[in-house]
């Protein structure tokens, strides 16, 4: 169950009608999730997670390199780079 609306090019998401991955917003800004990219497993669990389409995520901290803590859903959730480039979001 895989969604998809970009491109993956050099370890991130290009943007693409507006979107980029959620590893490129920095601490403090928020998007909207407009798709998940990966294999079931990925878009199931990040599902599970409050990634949904929709969903308003907020970066709590993103230092540019290694895990990216992410507020959806009122809870804060640590992600992995790789994980958080194939969230797709539409910043407001």
């Amino acid at each position: 169950m895989s969604l998809h609306s970009g491109r993956m090019h050099g370890g991130g998401i290009v943007k693409e009608n507006g979107a980029v991955s959620l590893a490129d917003l920095r601490d403090g800004q928020e998007g909207s999730v407009v798709a998940l990219r990966g294999g079931h497993g990925l878009v199931g669990r990040m599902a599970a997670l409050g990634f949904t389409v929709g969903a308003t995520v907020r970066i709590v901290r993103n230092p540019g390199r290694g895990p990216i803590i992410v507020s959806v859903l009122d809870t804060q959730i640590a992600l992995g780079r790789g994980q958080a480039d194939h969230v797709l979001v539409r910043r407001p």
